[in-house]
C-alpha cells in the first residue's frame, strides 16, 4: 500500500510539471526544460524525503471521533525494575484478515514482483547504453586538429564554456551525440568528413549548447527515474517533453548567436534525412536531428516572435521553489480509506483490569500514532484507525513491557492483553573478603523511610484487594543481604569475571531455583550462588496477593591489580 502511494505522489509531481510547463508556453524553451528537469529531481526524491515529512491525511472514510482519556486511578507505587527484552503475553489473538484483504495483496505482491523485474530489465538497458558509450569513445577517433577543432575552440569562448571537450569520430555512419559531464565528447559520424564551414558550424553550436546546459546529465536522471517507473506514462512523457525541450533551448542558443533561422531550418532538414537512411543505435544520449521533433523545430526555428531568452537566476530559483512547496504537501499526504477501531482490555496476571494504562499504536512508515489509556473496566479504544502495518506497545511502570505487530485491515479489532509483573535487576560487585561495610545514618535513614512505606502498604492489604481494580503492585525489600564470597585461589590467581544468573523469589519471600545464566569459571558461579540463595524479601504483593518473581542477579568479581 506504501508503494502504491508514493507512486501515486511521484505522478502527481510528473503531472504537476507538465502542467507548469504547458502554462509557461510563452516562455523559452530553456525555462520549461529547467522546469522540467526540476520535477523529475523531485520526483526521484520523494522515496527518500517523504518519510522525513510529517503526514496529513487525506480521508475516504468517516472521520473518527477523540476519545478523552479517563482519569487516573490511584494505586500502590513500586520500585521493580524490568527488563524490556521480556515481553507480556496478549490473552486473545486479533481477528483475522479476511479473505479479500489477502486476496488484494496476493495481487500487491505480483504487481511488485512485476514492478521489480521490469525496472531491472530497464536498468540493465541504461547500463549496456552506458557501457556502450564508452566502448564508443574508446574506439573512436580523436580529432586534433582541423576546421572542427578551430571552430569548436571558438565556440567555445564564445559560449563561456570553460571545460575540455573531446571531439572524436566514430565509424557509425549516422551516429551524431553528446555524452560525458567533465569532460564531454561530441561525437561526429564518419560521413562527416565533407560537410561544408557552415554545417560543422550550426552543428557544434548546438551540441556545445548542450555540454554548456549539461543536458547529458540532465536527461540521464530522467532516464534513470523512467526506467524505475517503466510503468508509469507520466515518467515516460515527462522524460520525453524534457528531451524535446532541451533540442528546442540548444536552438535557441545557436539563433541567439547570431544563425540565420531559415539557413539553420535548412541544415537541419539535411542532416536528418541524410542521418536518418541508416538505424541509429540506442544509447542515452540527445541526438541533434531527430525525426520525431523536427517539424516543431523547423517551425520554431522560423517563428520571430518566440522568446528565446536564458532564464535568470532569478527565474530558475523561483521556478524551483514553487515546485518544492507544491511537491511537499504531496509528499506528507497520506490517503486513508474507511476507518477502523482498534480495541480491547489491558489486565494483569490474576486478570484484574488495569484502569489507566497507555496503550500507543505507531506506524513505522507513516509515523501515525494513535494513544488512548485504559478506562476503569481495563478498556481501551481507538477509533478512525486507517489499513496498515502498526507496532502496539505498552510500557506500565512494573509490568513487562508489550511490542507486537499489529495488520489493521479494513475491519474492526479486538485485542485483548495480560500483562506480567516484570524481572528484578541486582548488580554486586565483589573486590575482596572484607564483611560489608555498616550503612551511613542517610543510608539507614532511607532504609527505614522505605521499610515504613511497605509496611504501610501491607498493612492496607491485611484485609485483601480493596476493590477489584488490577495493576496494583508492591515490590519486595531485601531483608538478608549475604555478600559473596570470592574463592581464595581464583582471587589469588587474578581470575575475576561477570556471573549472571536467575533466580526466583517465591511468595514468601525465600529466593529458589538459582540457575547460572553464564560464568567465567564454575567456582565463581558456585560461589554467587550460594550467596543469593541465603537472601530474604519481603513478599511481592499484586493486588495484595503474594508472588512469585523472577530476579536477574549480575555479580562482577574484580581481583586486585
Amino acid at each position: 500500500m506504501n508503494a502504491v502511494l508514493m507512486i501515486g505522489r511521484i505522478s502527481l509531481v510528473l503531472v504537476l510539471a507538465l502542467l507548469a510547463a504547458a502554462a509557461i508556453r510563452r516562455q523559452s524553451a530553456a525555462l520549461r526544460h529547467w522546469v522540467l528537469a526540476v520535477g523529475v529531481a523531485v520526483a526521484g526524491a520523494l522515496p527518500i524525503a517523504a518519510p522525513l515529512i510529517p503526514a496529513w491525511h487525506v480521508g475516504l472514510g468517516p472521520a473518527p471521533q477523540a476519545m478523552a482519556p479517563p482519569a487516573r486511578t490511584a494505586g500502590v507505587q513500586t520500585s521493580v525494575v524490568f527488563e524490556q527484552a521480556r515481553g507480556a503475553q496478549p490473552r486473545a489473538q486479533a481477528r483475522t484478515e479476511s479473505g479479500a484483504s489477502t486476496i488484494g495483496r496476493s495481487w500487491l505482491a505480483l504487481g511488485a514482483r512485476v514492478w521489480i523485474a521490469g525496472s531491472t530489465i530497464s536498468l540493465a538497458i541504461l547500463l549496456v547504453g552506458l557501457a556502450r558509450l564508452k566502448w564508443l569513445t574508446r574506439e573512436s577517433r580523436t580529432i586534433a586538429s582541423g576546421p572542427w577543432v578551430t571552430t569548436a575552440d571558438e565556440l567555445r569562448g564564445a559560449l563561456h564554456i570553460h571545460r575540455r571537450v573531446s571531439l572524436v569520430q566514430t565509424d557509425h555512419p549516422t551516429l551524431l551525440a553528446t555524452w560525458g559531464w567533465r569532460t564531454p565528447t561530441i561525437a561526429i559520424p564518419a560521413a562527416a568528413d565533407g560537410w561544408p564551414l557552415e554545417r560543422i558550424r550550426l552543428v557544434l553550436a548546438h551540441e556545445l549548447a548542450h555540454v554548456r546546459r549539461n543536458d547529458w546529465l540532465i536527461q540521464l536522471g530522467g532516464e534513470l527515474l523512467r526506467a524505475v517507473h517503466w510503468f508509469n506514462p507520466f515518467a515516460w512523457m515527462a522524460v520525453a517533453r524534457m528531451r524535446r525541450e532541451s533540442e528546442y533551448a540548444c536552438d535557441d542558443v545557436v539563433l541567439a548567436a547570431g544563425a540565420d533561422g531559415r539557413r539553420y531550418a535548412s541544415q537541419l532538414v539535411e542532416l536528418a534525412r541524410t542521418l536518418s537512411r541508416t538505424r541509429h543505435p540506442w544509447l542515452p544520449v540527445p541526438t541533434m536531428a531527430r525525426q520525431s521533433s523536427l517539424e516543431g523545430r523547423v517551425t520554431a526555428m522560423l517563428n520571430p516572435l518566440l522568446n528565446r531568452t536564458a532564464p535568470t537566476r532569478g527565474a530558475r530559483l523561483m521556478a524551483t521553489l514553487a515546485l518544492v512547496g507544491a511537491a511537499i504537501p504531496i509528499a506528507a499526504m497520506s490517503l486513508q480509506g474507511p476507518f477502523s477501531t482498534v480495541s480491547g482490555t489491558v489486565a494483569d496476571q490474576t486478570d484484574r483490569a488495569i484502569p489507566n494504562v497507555a496503550v500507543v499504536l505507531t506506524a513505522p512508515a507513516t509515523r501515525e500514532k494513535h494513544e488512548v489509556r485504559t478506562d476503569r473496566a481495563g478498556q481501551y479504544r481507538m477509533a478512525g484507525v486507517a489499513a496498515g502495518h502498526y507496532v502496539l506497545t505498552i510500557n506500565e511502570p512494573g509490568f513487562a513491557p508489550v511490542s507486537e505487530p499489529l495488520d489493521v485491515a479494513s475491519s474492526d479489532l479486538q485485542k485483548n492483553f495480560q500483562l506480567h509483573v516484570g524481572r528484578l535487576q541486582e548488580s554486586i560487585t565483589v573486590r575482596d573478603n572484607t564483611p560489608l561495610a555498616p550503612m551511613t545514618a542517610e543510608q539507614e535513614a532511607r532504609r527505614r523511610a522505605s521499610v515504613d512505606k511497605y509496611r504501610q502498604s501491607a498493612a492496607a492489604c491485611k484485609d485483601g484487594a480493596p476493590n477489584d481494580t488490577g495493576g496494583n503492585i508492591l515490590a519486595p525489600r531485601k531483608l538478608v543481604d549475604v555478600k559473596p564470597i570470592y574463592p581464595d585461589a581464583l582471587r589469588q590467581a587474578n581470575i575475576g569475571g561477570t556471573v549472571t544468573m536467575e533466580a526466583v523469589i517465591g511468595a514468601d519471600g525465600a529466593v529458589r531455583d538459582v540457575r547460572t545464566v553464564s560464568s567465567p569459571d564454575p567456582g565463581l558461579a558456585e560461589a554467587a550462588a550460594a550467596a543469593v540463595r541465603q537472601w530474604e524479601f519481603s513478599p511481592t504483593l499484586l493486588n495484595c496477593t503474594p508472588i512469585e518473581v523472577t530476579m536477574d542477579v549480575t555479580t562482577s568479581f574484580v581481583p586486585r591489580p
